[in-house]
């Protein structure tokens, strides 16, 4: 397994220099992770996260002696603000492989509202209502429900839904998978492509080490020249419609993000 951030380096701590915290801005991500990353939002918004003018909607800080990465949501404000998206992208390409990261979800927060949570891509990671044609790309983000449960959210050629396609996360017992609140918990999305013209493709999720989702007949696309190739942080609650943010001020916390390639994944 492949660290992929280096939050906990004797670099990054350097970065605080009696700071409580730092705001991620494109500058900082270039610290943090040692592959190409570049923030999602505008050049504007960009330009005067540099300047000051705006504060980043995410931060890096400690709890607990760790380094996290904090992402801050203001009550009522919805849909992504600068600092609550970007992407990772991968020296290699990919054709299977296993993402793993840990998140806090704090006492406070309340799943009242729906909001999204890091995945894997390939090609133009799609989302917004995005339409895959099997060549432009793909995206496989988690999201968070109403009262907490959890499901694999997912943009991927043949998919029949207008925005993207949700499935639901569920335990042995066959009930709804609920967030635990108050505690870290490990979520492990391992991604197959399908071969080209079949629907073959596998999305396994795991959440603290046990399976909860198993879905193997995806197609992703339909030309070789799309693989896993990035890792896209996205972090923010509601979409495109008033109301549909935090009624609260809340967080969440993210740390130990991983890349593995363990091909006993997909056997099980």
């Amino acid at each position: 397994m492949k660290k992929l951030d280096k939050l906990n380096t004797s670099q990054s701590k350097k970065l605080f220099n009696k700071k409580k915290s730092i705001p991620i801005k494109s500058s900082t991500l270039k610290l943090i992770f040692p592959y190409y990353s570049k923030l999602i939002c505008g050049k504007k918004e960009k330009l005067y996260l540099i300047l000051g003018i705006i504060k980043s909607a995410s931060e890096i800080t400690i709890l607990n002696n760790t380094a996290i990465i904090r992402v801050n949501f203001i009550a009522h404000q919805f849909g992504p603000k600068p600092g609550q998206q970007w992407i990772i992208k991968f020296p290699k390409l990919y054709q299977e492989l296993s993402l793993n990261y840990n998140l806090y979800i704090p006492k406070s927060f309340d799943f009242n509202k729906e909001g999204k949570l890091p995945g894997l891509a390939g090609g133009k990671p799609l989302g917004g209502g995005d339409i895959p044609t099997g060549y432009n790309g793909w995206s496989s983000r988690m999201m968070f429900l109403k009262g907490g449960k959890l499901c694999v959210y997912l943009y991927h050629y043949k998919m029949k839904t207008e925005f993207g396609r949700m499935l639901l996360l569920h335990k042995s017992n066959s009930k709804p998978y609920l967030l635990q609140k108050d505690s870290w918990i490990n979520i492990k999305q391992s991604i197959r492509l399908n071969s080209i013209n079949n629907s073959d493709g596998k999305v396994i999720i795991y959440i603290n080490n046990k399976q909860m989702l198993k879905v193997d007949n995806i197609c992703f696309r339909k030309t070789e020249k799309l693989n896993i190739d990035k890792l896209i942080f996205s972090c923010f609650i509601g979409g495109d419609k008033i109301g549909s943010g935090p009624d609260n001020q809340t967080f969440l916390c993210f740390n130990n993000f991983q890349l593995s390639q363990d091909h006993r994944s997909f056997e099980k």
